[in-house]
């Protein structure tokens, strides 16, 4: 084993150096946090979307069916 003595500025630039590298972990963590809020907030929009669109082609649907359903009826009478 070896024993290895740091000087004084050899320390300071480590201690420098890791708070550097603190700082930049916490950003990079604060950025996915809010790439992952951005994601979220998309992803609800998207599926308010698809649920407008779908409830739409529903009724879309019910309307066409009722129109047939008149039309079948005004032709059979």
């Amino acid at each position: 084993m070896h024993c290895i003595h740091l000087s004084i500025k050899e320390k300071a630039r480590q201690t420098d150096q890791s708070k550097k590298e603190n700082v930049n972990i916490f950003i990079s963590t604060s950025t996915l946090r809010t790439a992952h809020e951005k994601q979220q907030n998309e992803s609800t929009a998207r599926i308010a979307r698809i649920t407008a669109l779908r409830l739409f082609e529903s009724t879309a649907k019910i309307a066409l069916n009722r129109l047939h359903f008149i039309m079948h009826k005004m032709t059979h009478n």
